[in-house]
């Protein structure tokens, strides 16, 4: 059951060589040439990508156009491929024909649309839910984790780690979509950092209800066992109804 757990998963000083031969081999398949990539686990380590293909996890990608979130996507996708769909403003200005018409005045309808995407995947517990957007502000990520929650998904911030994700410039030069330098600039400026509350394990569903299914085993065999139990519990039970 958690057989995804392992010592090399644990160690915090290195893997076993084993485990770095799998890493070089999922590497191989995804033939990553831009080796920035390398720093996510989501897209490195065989255990993690084993453990997330069984779970209903939530990618939100974060960052600039340009800053390297497209390439990202296309090996998350790839990874992923069992069950996964990406959703994105930008699909919104894209004609019949693949040509890209961005209009700002239609900016808020591209993200409902996203995020009314977003939930169907949810609602189908498609595994992979990839959000790409820039989501630089966190009232813009919010309305994601706010629908991962309610259909029990795992969010995964995903930023790329290029040298260049905060200089203007080079975005400007990168993004595919020709954005303006006073509009990177300006997004730059917003930009809010993302401080989780607390970090655990979190385990998925399949793993969930075969805790809870041991729980409750072991409960009914306590019942059974230990007469004196069961009727403290009436008692409390009593108790409380009144």
């Amino acid at each position: 059951m958690f057989s995804w757990l392992s010592p090399s998963f644990l160690m915090q000083n290195g893997s076993s060589n084993e485990t770095k031969a799998k890493q070089i081999r999922v590497l191989d398949i995804l033939k990553l040439d831009d080796l920035y990539s390398l720093s996510h686990p989501c897209l490195t380590c065989p255990e993690t990508i084993a453990h997330l293909r069984q779970t209903k996890v939530m990618f939100l990608m974060r960052g600039l156009p340009g800053s390297g979130k497209s390439t990202i996507v296309k090996h998350l996708t790839k990874l992923y491929s069992k069950s996964v769909v990406v959703c994105s403003a930008d699909n919104y200005f894209i004609d019949s024909e693949g040509n890209y018409n961005f209009n700002i005045n239609r900016i808020g309808e591209a993200h409902r649309v996203c995020q009314q995407r977003t939930e169907e995947a949810c609602k189908n517990n498609v595994l992979a839910v990839i959000v790409d957007n820039t989501n630089i502000r966190t009232d813009e990520c919010k309305p994601y984790f706010q629908k991962a929650s309610n259909y029990g998904y795992i969010v995964i911030v995903v930023e790329p780690r290029t040298d260049w994700k905060r200089d203007a410039n080079t975005l400007m030069n990168r993004n595919t979509h020709q954005v303006p330098m006073e509009v990177i600039e300006g997004r730059l400026r917003q930009y809010h950092p993302l401080i989780p509350f607390y970090f655990g394990l979190f385990l998925n569903q399949e793993q969930s209800n075969y805790i809870l299914q041991e729980a409750y085993d072991y409960y009914q065999q306590a019942l059974q066992t230990f007469y004196q139990l069961k009727k403290d519990l009436e008692y409390v039970s009593r108790d409380k109804s009144k």
